[in-house]
């Protein structure tokens, strides 16, 4: 047991659809990479609404803020009325959880881009980011307001990011020239911000940093995205990655941070849908609360399963989740 484990509280939330199955995989990867992690258990989305006729009951808002990081799994709003919405969005706003962070790397040498080490940085509009539509005659009006502060603690989040991960550069990307006066202050704003650090950092609009992604991906350490540039700028990551359903994402705040999969709720059975991406997210929750040996502990035990063809199915494995989680678990002991 670390002291750095000990003292920490985590909010599990498995979620509904395939989140429970993937959720306890990254449950029994944190037993063995950080056991003296406090963990506290959650209802939300669907199950919550079938027990308590809320998809986010005040207790589960309440263990929440009590809470270092939450680790959570997708969630559906099937039986809810319409009225009831995303209480994952409720959480992220409540925390004001600003910066959606992600992670995009080479499993092995047959899967992902050899070249590409990128964290991926961009605005989560739940909390962030106003964007009001209007229905007209003729057509829809959009209202969109970025806000100054908001861009600011962006960026703060943003080197507290590549300081954890003692990366080099930071490049901004502010966006394709779509809301230019948005993305001027953006540009200005991150100049200002960086200027007085060791960070090398620069700044590329957004058809030059998908070109750069793709034919030099090297070249791209950190990167600090717009609200309509991040989400094509992970897409392209994604497949250079392996392909969606791997990575993890986190939601960041100053206090706190959300660590998800990206899967959705609605998956195939549970026993054959693949951990790798809620294993992540639990690794990233890891150095995001300072333990750094147990992050890099458990994705070396993740590469080293892909390398060797210890994958489920969809990766044309013979594994099932509980069999890859096992001897994910094996290698995580061995390290120590």
């Amino acid at each position: 047991m670390t002291p750095a484990s000990a003292s920490k509280k985590v909010l599990v939330l498995p979620g509904d659809g395939c989140g429970p199955a993937v959720i306890a995989a990254a449950e029994t990867v944190l037993a063995a990479a950080a056991p003296g992690l406090t963990l506290i258990h959650g209802e939300i989305g669907a199950v919550a609404y079938e027990h308590t006729g809320q998809v986010l009951p005040p207790e589960t808002a309440n263990l929440a803020a009590a809470a270092d990081a939450i680790l959570s799994g997708p969630v559906s709003l099937a039986p809810a009325k319409p009225e009831q919405r995303d209480p994952l969005e409720s959480l992220r706003k409540q925390f004001r959880l600003l910066a959606e962070v992600r992670e995009f790397y080479p499993l092995c040498e047959w899967l992902g881009h050899k070249d590409l080490d990128l964290v991926l940085v961009g605005m989560n509009p739940d909390s962030a980011l106003s964007v009001t539509e209007l229905d007209r005659l003729d057509g829809v009006s959009a209202d969109y307001f970025a806000s100054a502060d908001a861009d600011t603690a962006l960026f703060d989040l943003t080197l507290r990011v590549a300081e954890l991960r003692r990366r080099q550069r930071i490049t901004c990307v502010p966006g394709s020239g779509l809301f230019p006066a948005a993305e001027k202050q953006f540009s200005e704003l991150f100049t200002r911000h960086f200027a007085a650090t060791e960070f090398v950092f620069d700044t590329m609009n957004a058809a030059d940093a998908a070109c750069r992604l793709a034919t030099d991906p090297r070249s791209l350490d950190v990167v600090v995205a717009g609200m309509l540039t991040a989400p094509s700028l992970a897409g392209q990551a994604a497949g250079m990655a392996g392909g969606a359903g791997l990575m993890p994402v986190a939601y960041l705040g100053q206090k706190r941070g959300m660590f998800m999969p990206s899967h959705p709720a609605a998956q195939r059975r549970a026993d054959s849908v693949n951990p790798t991406s809620a294993i992540l997210a639990a690794a990233f929750m890891l150095l995001d609360l300072g333990m750094d040996d147990a992050y890099q502990n458990i994705k070396k035990a993740v590469r080293e399963m892909y390398r060797t063809g210890r994958v489920t199915a969809d990766r044309g494995g013979a594994l099932t989740s509980q069999s890859f989680t096992a001897g994910t678990v094996e290698l995580v002991r061995s390290y120590e």
